[in-house]
């Protein structure tokens, strides 16, 4: 009890000025309780509704992509992308009787609407009405074209060069009148005129949807069942409604023009329909003439008990306070003495260690902070060499790995010149893309790239050197399953130029130029080999054996003294500088688990050259760079 007293009751300043921030903040919490309860609640109501705005915006759009596709994809086939229609489908509107119209001419309409059709499961056919005979026609995704015998009155009705939104109610009678089934439960039609110039349409074109897709997009939405979404056309005709009711025309109360925007910002209004109050909100298309609309039923909002939860909460996080300043004040007392104490003995051993930050206790803040301090500059030194030493290293890659020949752009450039003065535009074309491509890839800084995008840019490269050297192919086969795998970038492109530079025989046409992927495993490790070669001009042995001990030597003394010393014929010193900077990454990013191994084929003619290196995604060669150099020093990983 006097324990509990001094704590209630503390004489030290700061532990009486957290008491007193404890105080105002239990009465603080209850005053504005009520404020953020009201807050809360219209917040709820507004996320709530938002859903529902999203849904009718999606819907929306989703009518008016069709809208918009009609004419740009539908008519644009039909017409072939000129001011005519299709011949087949002219014929067909123009024919007087149906008896006239050859198997011919209906298997070309036919083929012309399956193309269009098999593009968009939810267009469910066409009605072809030729303005002039009468004459009505349908075509369904089963590939049939039927002749309607009985064309309703309101065919007569349609405007040419306008464009028409009909509803089910409007379609359904050409299909109930000629006793054949509508191509789905509910369906609606957008127009387009047919004609062979603009002053002679001969009839009309009408896509018919499926409102599935409507309902599908709603789907995606967590609504109310008895929510309802609405469409309507200029004439206030029911184009769509998520509930199946397809009325002649929409209510009065929801076509009302109090009924606000989707997109305002504002809530619905709260209308009485039928003796039910619903929330009702509105999303006008001005540039296609419909309106999109909901309803949601007064009584379906959820339950909201957001101010009872508030004020629960106010007390509780007033009650937590107290408690934790009980805690704090206890403890704190308690680990005074000891955090000096242990000081003197923690110091001295583990520079890591770290004593926790406290807020608003002074009485803690002088020593923690002096022996914070003390371990930070001793730690700091020590760490500076680690960083020191893994910025080098990745400066020594990425040095090696932007080591690009710059002839290659200058020979390439100069084809293109070439190409253009010959007047072969299109191929300078290509070979401009695939520069671009090419040199996209290079101004990418990232170190690691999968072999699947090496394999890309390298496809790129022989494809440009195929406008320069026209007497060889090349072949790539590497199983996709190790093509998410990752190596350093550029390891494969110096392979191709020291190919084109130093290989390739110009006193034949069948050169061959392949890679070869597979992959093993050895002592529990899964290795890569890439198996470069081709059947150009072939290095001696001595030349062989030499390149081999180039390539086996120290990276950075030992290859400049290799780089001094004899080089194979068909690969001078830029060759020799280009085999060296990839063994030179490999070692750097895999270490000794990687090899380079040059040989002679088998035939004896040509030049092979087998990478070998562990399996790693190109997130984990990165992880691996970062944290070797600190593996390596603190012991937890062999030196390599």
């Amino acid at each position: 009890m006097q324990k509990l007293r001094k704590l209630l009751l503390p004489k030290g300043f700061y532990t009486s000025m957290f008491l007193l921030s404890v105080i105002i903040l239990g009465v603080f919490s209850l005053f504005s309780a009520m404020i953020a309860g009201s807050m809360a609640q219209r917040y709820e109501k507004a996320r709530y509704f938002k859903n529902y705005d999203y849904a009718l915006q999606s819907i929306s759009e989703t009518f008016a992509n069709k809208i918009i596709d009609f004419p740009n994809g539908i008519a644009l086939k039909i017409t072939g992308g000129t001011t005519r229609c299709d011949e087949s489908v002219c014929r067909l509107l123009e024919a007087r009787d149906y008896e006239e119209i050859t198997p011919a001419i209906r298997s070309s309409v036919i083929s012309v609407l399956h193309s269009i059709v098999q593009n968009d499961n939810y267009l469910t056919g066409f009605l072809l009405y030729s303005s002039e005979e009468g004459h009505l026609y349908y075509y369904s995704r089963v590939s049939s074209l039927t002749y309607l015998s009985r064309t309703p009155d309101s065919f007569s009705q349609l405007e040419p060069f306008t464009r028409q939104l009909l509803p089910d109610e409007w379609l359904s009678e050409s299909f109930t009148e000629n006793g054949i089934p509508k191509p789905s439960a509910h369906i609606y039609g957008l127009t387009g005129t047919l004609f062979r110039s603009a002053k002679e349409p001969i009839g009309s074109l009408i896509a018919l949807y499926s409102t599935s897709e409507l309902t599908g997009v709603l789907n995606r939405y967590p609504l109310d069942e008895d929510s309802t979404f609405l469409i309507t056309g200029p004439d206030n005709r029911i184009l769509f409604s998520s509930n199946q009711n397809l009325a002649s025309s929409l209510p009065s109360v929801v076509s009302d023009a109090d009924i606000p925007v989707s997109d305002s910002g504002s809530f619905p209004a709260l209308l009485s329909l039928e003796g039910n109050r619903y929330y009702v909100s509105s999303l006008p298309n001005k540039n296609h003439a419909f309106c999109a609309y909901y309803q949601i039923p007064e009584n379906s909002l959820p339950a909201n008990y957001t101010l009872s939860l508030i004020f629960i909460l106010s007390v509780c996080l007033f009650l937590v306070s107290l408690c934790m300043y009980l805690v704090t004040c206890f403890l704190g007392n308690k680990k005074v003495n000891s955090i000096r104490e242990g000081m003197k003995h923690i110091g001295a051993t583990n520079l890591s260690y770290r004593i926790p930050s406290t807020r608003g206790q002074d009485e803690f803040s002088q020593i923690i902070s002096g022996f914070n301090h003390m371990c930070d500059a001793l730690q700091e030194n020590v760490e500076k060499s680690y960083i020191y030493e893994l910025q080098q290293k990745k400066s020594d890659l990425y040095a090696l790995q932007t080591s690009i020949n710059p002839h290659f752009l200058y020979n390439t450039l100069e084809i293109i010149r070439v190409q253009l003065t010959q007047g072969k535009n299109a191929d300078a074309s290509q070979m401009i893309l695939l520069l671009s491509k090419i040199y996209r890839s290079q101004t990418n800084r990232s170190m690691y790239v999968s072999i699947g995008a090496e394999l890309e840019a390298c496809e790129n490269f022989m494809v440009l050197y195929q406008y320069r050297f026209r007497n060889f192919e090349y072949e790539f086969d590497v199983p996709s399953g190790l093509l998410p795998y990752g190596l350093p970038k550029n390891t494969l492109q110096p392979l191709i130029e020291n190919y084109f530079v130093h290989g390739i025989d110009p006193a034949r046409d069948d050169n061959l130029f392949t890679i070869i992927g597979s992959s093993f495993v050895k002592n529990e490790v899964e290795y890569i080999c890439l198996e470069v070669s081709d059947n150009g001009l072939c290095i001696s042995p001595e030349n062989l054996e030499a390149l081999r001990i180039k390539l086996s030597g120290n990276m950075y003394a030992d290859n400049r003294r290799a780089s001094e010393s004899a080089e194979p014929p068909n690969m001078p010193k830029e060759g020799g500088f280009a085999l060296t900077n990839i063994n030179n990454r490999l070692k750097i990013v895999f270490g000794s688990d990687s090899s380079m191994n040059p040989s002679i084929p088998a035939d004896g003619t040509g030049f092979s050259l087998s990478l070998v290196f562990p399996k790693r995604l190109p997130v984990q060669l990165e992880e691996r760079m970062n944290r070797t150099v600190m593996e390596e020093r603190s012991g937890t990983i062999p030196a390599k």
